[in-house]
Formats: C-alpha cells, structure tokens, sequence
C-alpha cells in the first residue's frame, strides 16, 4: 500500500522512483503497466474499465512506464512514446467512451533523463456508477486490492444509493450553516435584521478533512476574486480555522466570503435585499450579482486546483413578507403579494467546469426561476426564448 502522505494527484518522479525502490505494490487505488494502451477496440475498452474502475470506487492512479511483476514495481520500462500526443489519444477516447462523463481525471507527463512515466488521476467520482459504452461494451467496473471487476446488480444499487445520501449531505450542510450564520459565525454582525443571500459552491470532497490547497500558496495570490457579493472595495482578509474570510470592513458587517482550505466557498451578503418600511428583493440585481460572483469565485477555485463538478446552492433568509422588484423603478402598485416563506431554498445547481457567463446564468435558470415563482411571477424574466440571459443593466 502507499504510504498516506503520498498524494496521487501531485505524484512527482521522486515519489514513482520511491515506489520502485520500496517495491511497493499495486492496490485498490494504484496501478502500474509498463507500455500504453493500445489502439485495438479491445486496448481501448481496457483503458476505459480501468479508469472507470477506479472512478467508481475509490479513484487513484495508473502509472504508465513502470514494470511490475505480481503487481509489485520493479522498474522503469523504456517509454518511448509522444507525451503531448499520447494524452490527447487517452482524453479522447474517455470523452467518447464512457457515461456519464467522469471529471477531474487529470494525464500528466513525467520526464526526468531516462525516468519517464505518463500518469492518469482518476478522482473519485460522485456521479458513479460510471459506464463504458465504447465498442457496444456497457459494462459498469469497479476495483479492489485485487484489481478490477465487473459489477453486480448490488453493487449497483448500493452506488445509486450513495448518490443519494451524497446530495443529501449537501443540503445538511448548507441548511446547517444557515443556522450558524443567523447565530453569527466568524463574530460578524450582520446588517439588516438576519435577511441575507448565502451562497454555497461545494467541491465533490466538501465532507472530506483533507486540504485541497496551502493556506499560504494561496494568501500570496491575487486573491480580490473573493471579496463578497454586491461589493467591490472596503474589503478586509484574515486567516481563520476553516481556511480565509474575506469580509466588508465595516462596524455592522454587510457579506463575507469564507474560502474553506477544503476548496468550498461560503458567500454571505445582506445588500441584494432592501430593508425599508416593507423589505424588497431586487430580482434582477440577485441574478446578476449571483452570476457574477459565481464567475469570480469558480475562476479562482480554478487556479487554485480545485476539482469540478461544483455544486452550488443558494438561499435567501428572513424575507417572509417581502416583496419582489424587478428593478428599483418597479412600484408597488404592480407587484403581487409579499413572499410567503422566511427562507427560501433555491434548486441546487451543477456546474460542471469555468464557463462564460451567459452559460453559467443559464445552469441557474430553474434556480432563478423558483426565486421569481416565490415572488408571484411566472419565471425570471431575463431569459429570452432563444435561452440568451439578458439581464437588465437598470438594477
């Protein structure tokens, strides 16, 4: 077995030369094959079962150009191969070859003189079981310390299942810090009597302790990506126990953004709802504050190296009896009843990689939809017919 600290995302030659050397062997999460995948039909279904194989369980690593016999590393085989090419071959034929898709795989190429190895990271994956479909295949694998195997119908089962209680931990999570923030986390007074956004993006490994980043690598970036909802100065960074906040520098504190060192984020801001004589959501600011602040936050989780999918969830608190504008020139006389709920829990949303904006407001659109539904009117009415977000530039 590799030793724990070994991190096979970021394996280096030292770290392969290492596992030569200790004659460490193959397990449920390492492989070693001493020549690339082939170009045969049967070549190619053998790369997809491997890597879904892993996919499906619990992710790890193939390592292209090291000998073993009996599954334990002997040595470095003589690769002599186009990297560049070869990892293009390899992605293509996983893009094509599998369903559903399987993100974060990650193929690096290792060269250091005559120590030469190609590497797949295969993350594990919370949209299992993943299938190969290739070469009328459809076949679903997984793997154990013995190798791969096919799985049976209560293996199956059990993954679906798995699914399940993996969304239901997200929405634990995000229901839970709710009650956290009305309780005033991070000692941070909230304007505006407890009516805030939040918004969650959830990494697949939210629940998990390990960090998805250095705490110091990332303070040393540009990190102004982060400053909270609706602002764009006056912000004020600290280091805290659950990684950096980034807060409004003010006595009565207007959002926050915790960055957790587990790759999540935490975004907090009271100024998207009005709290007059009556208090007034401004529909169209929510969605175009919320867009760009995804697009902000998930460009710097990007850098930071952290994985997609991304699960975002939203919430909107204590705007029982609210009304809804589309803009600050609504009147009341043409709005419908105030909002019947204290919160309001958005549809999760799956974003799948950085996009541009217009495809990143349209993965929230049955999220934005909800948010109007609860403010009397049939859908948002910044989409076009044609799915083209056109928000309003009167906020």
């Amino acid at each position: 077995m590799y030793k724990p600290n070994l991190h096979l995302e970021n394996i280096t030659i030292e770290q392969i030369q290492t596992l030569i050397d200790d004659g460490i062997g193959e397990n449920a999460q390492l492989e070693y094959k001493a020549t690339t995948y082939g170009s045969s039909d049967s070549q190619k279904k053998e790369f997809l079962a491997d890597v879904t194989a892993l996919a499906n369980t619990q992710g790890g690593l193939i390592v292209i150009g090291v000998k073993e016999e009996e599954g334990v590393a002997r040595g470095w085989a003589d690769l002599a191969l186009d990297f560049d090419q070869e990892s293009l071959r390899l992605e293509a034929i996983l893009q094509s070859g599998v369903q559903p898709r399987i993100w974060g795989v990650k193929i690096n190429s290792l060269i250091d003189g005559d120590r030469r190895a190609l590497t797949v990271y295969v993350p594990k994956s919370f949209d299992r079981p993943h299938r190969v479909t290739a070469y009328n295949s459809n076949r679903f694998y997984g793997r154990n310390s013995s190798g791969k195997f096919e799985l049976d119908t209560d293996e199956l089962r059990k993954m679906f299942n798995s699914n399940l209680d993996f969304f239901n931990q997200l929405r634990s999570f995000h229901h839970g810090r709710i009650g956290q923030i009305r309780n005033g986390v991070y000692s941070l007074p909230l304007a505006k009597g407890g009516c805030f956004v939040v918004l969650h993006l959830l990494s697949p490994h939210f629940g998990e302790p390990r960090a998805a980043f250095e705490i110091e690598a990332a303070i040393n970036k540009q990190m102004e990506g982060f400053w909270p909802m609706g602002q764009t100065s006056g912000m004020s960074t600290r280091v805290n126990f659950d990684g950096i906040l980034f807060y409004s520098a003010e006595d009565i504190c207007s959002g926050y953004t915790q960055l957790f060192r587990n790759g999540c984020v935490e975004a907090v801001t009271t100024e998207l709802i009005a709290d007059r004589s009556q208090k007034i959501l401004y529909g169209n600011a929510l969605e175009g504050d919320i867009v760009s602040a995804c697009k902000r936050y998930l460009n710097r989780l990007s850098q930071l190296g952290v994985s997609f999918p991304i699960y975002a969830m939203i919430s909107i608190v204590g705007v029982r009896g609210a009304v809804m504008f589309r803009t600050v020139d609504d009147s009341y006389r043409s709005l419908p009843a105030g909002i019947d709920y204290d919160e309001l829990r958005l549809p999760e949303v799956r974003i799948d990689n950085v996009s541009e904006k217009n495809d990143l407001a349209l993965s929230f659109r049955h999220a934005f939809n909800a948010m109007w539904n609860a403010g009397g009117y049939v859908c948002s009415p910044n989409f076009s017919e044609d799915g083209i977000w056109k928000p309003s530039d009167n906020y």
